[in-house]
Order: structure tokens, then sequence, then C-alpha cells
């Protein structure tokens, strides 16, 4: 084979292999038959107890793509990289990658806003530009429109959760590259209460066909994550504080973490030896952001930073606190 070719070649595999590395916070989404989604309103009732399984390995993997940038996170799944963005309190779609195409966001996508109230609505238009196999450019731009329009009970093979929240997104948007595709995917998702992903999902996709929507697919994903629900915080072990390894001497001292378990708000304490730039970022137990500062130079001496935690989901967070080169990390369980 041509030097040259040969080089393509396994510059490609590597780029692909290190694309689609296994990642952390790996778990399973089941795909089954498609359930329907039912009525909406308060007080309702989903017996998905019986499922068929069409693909039981069907995995999602979040991850941390950049350290310097923790507020931003990856979902790999189905040989497809998604990049989200954390803003306030909504997550945001910022682009996606395979081996064939790339998609980067001009007008980012609101796929989610948090914590989830029953009757609390979302929509927005995006807008993006992007290549097929490198070369050929494509343009992406829609609307979604979110809604958490049902609350109920909700039955699972191996669980029932006696009170979901369900949230309901309607995604109509045009891609154009060799040719232009109109779409509309309606999809239905049930959060557990102490969850940050779903537990059930149910999908419909309609594609424009001579003047009209006509079925593309329809489907479920059934979600087979770690039960933590049932557990005492309080009888978590405490977590000491964890630096990184360094030759250079602690840049941050006196830390101080209260309340742990927090309830509303926490007060984080530090002591500066000297001038440093510090920032922070706070993480869920999926490792997705839902706190972070911007990097600022901060003098020597005492600090004091407040978090308000009041509309978090219980369960376990990890803040991470950088001072120039060196990162304290402390687990905090919010009751």
């Amino acid at each position: 084979m041509n030097p040259i070719k040969l080089y393509l070649v396994l510059s490609a595999i590597l780029c692909v292999s290190m694309l689609y590395a296994v990642d952390n916070n790996t778990y399973i989404k089941q795909q089954v038959a498609y359930k329907d989604q039912g009525a909406s309103g308060k007080e309702l009732t989903w017996d998905f107890g019986m499922l068929s399984p069409i693909n039981e390995e069907y995995t999602v993997a979040y991850s941390i793509p950049d350290s310097n940038y923790m507020h931003q996170w990856c979902a790999t799944e189905h040989r497809t990289r998604y990049y989200y963005t954390l803003t306030a309190d909504t997550i945001w779609r910022t682009g996606y990658e395979n081996p064939t195409t790339i998609v980067q966001y001009t007008q980012p996508e609101a796929v989610l806003r948090l914590p989830l109230r029953y009757g609390d609505t979302l929509s927005t238009t995006f807008a993006a530009k992007g290549e097929y196999g490198h070369r050929i450019p494509m343009t992406l731009s829609g609307t979604n429109t979110i809604e958490v329009d049902a609350q109920g009970q909700l039955i699972l093979p191996d669980k029932t959760y006696e009170q979901v929240l369900r949230v309901h997104s309607q995604r109509q948007y045009i891609e154009s590259g060799l040719d232009s595709t109109a779409m509309l995917v309606d999809k239905y998702q049930w959060f557990a209460a102490e969850s940050y992903i779903p537990v059930f999902e149910s999908v419909t996709a309609y594609e424009m066909v001579e003047d009209s929507m006509q079925l593309a697919f329809q489907t479920s994903f059934y979600y087979h994550v770690e039960d933590t629900t049932d557990s005492n915080p309080k009888e978590l072990a405490p977590v000491v504080d964890e630096t990184v390894e360094d030759t250079a001497p602690a840049l941050l001292t006196d830390l101080s973490y209260l309340p742990n378990p927090v309830q509303t708000d926490l007060q984080v304490r530090y002591t500066l030896v000297q001038d440093a730039m510090v920032y922070m970022h706070m993480h869920n137990a999926l490792g997705m952001p839902m706190y972070s500062t911007s990097a600022r130079t901060e003098s020597a001496g005492e600090h004091m930073v407040q978090i308000n935690m009041s509309g978090w989901m219980q369960g376990e967070y990890t803040l991470y606190i950088h001072a120039d080169d060196q990162l304290v990390q402390q687990v905090v369980i919010k009751m």
C-alpha cells in the first residue's frame, strides 16, 4: 500500500478507536418493542411490566472530554458522541460526531430543564452546521418544545416507581446537505424521583414524504440504572479531601464544606497561601455538571463560596476546586 494511504488509514482507525473507547458511567439502555405513552395528567399508572427485547446490549457512556471545561460533557451511544453543556438550570446540546458526520451548533438546542416540575414547559429554536464525510456541507435548524406533562406510577419488569414525572418533547427540524429532509421526533421520557436520567423512553419519528408527515419508526428504551433511592446518605462513609499528586506545596488549606449533608445552601471555605487562578465545578453521580464558576484570580487569604442546592435532587455530588494546577475534590450529600 502507498505509505501516504497507509498513514491515513491508520490515523482514521486510531481516531475512531479513541472516539468510541469505553468511558466511565456506562449503563444499559435496552431497546424494546414500542410502548404507547398513554394520556397526560396526574395520578396515572403506566404498566410496562411485560416488555419484548429487541437489543439488550445498547449502551450509553458519559464522560468529560476535557478536564479544563468540566461544565461540558458527552454521551456516547450507537457509535455517535453527543456533546452537552449546562447553563443555569438548562442542559443544552452543542454538537455531535460519528465516523461519517460532524455537527457543531451555532445556536444550541435545549434538551432538559432541572429540576423537573409538573406543568413546566420550555421551547427553543436551534441551528447547526456540519459536514458529511468531512467534505459535504450540511445545515440543521428547528425547534424543540418540552413539557413535563404527566405524573404517576410506573411499573417496570424489575421495579415499580410510585412517583415518576414524564417529559414530552417534540423536535421538529430540517436537515439540508445532499438533499433536504424534514423530520418530527416525538419523545416521551419517564424520570424517577431521584434520577437525572430517564428510566423509560418511547420515541416516534415522522419524515416528510410528498408534502405530508409519514411514520418513519417507533421504538422504546428501558434503562437499567443502579438503584440508590433506598440508601440512607447519612450512612455513607465520610470522604476526605483528595489532592492531585504534586511536588509543589498545597495552595488550598483550611478547607471546609458545611453542612454536609446539606439541604439548602452549602458553604465552602478555604484559604489560599498565595494568589492563584481558582474555579469550581459540582457534578452529580452520573458526572453531569450541575454548577460551575468562571476561572478568576483570587488573592492569598480566606475565601467563602455559597452554593444554593435547594432545588437539586437528593443524592451524591462531587465538588471540584481548582487552584492553578492543583485540584481538591469532595463528595457532598444532598438531603
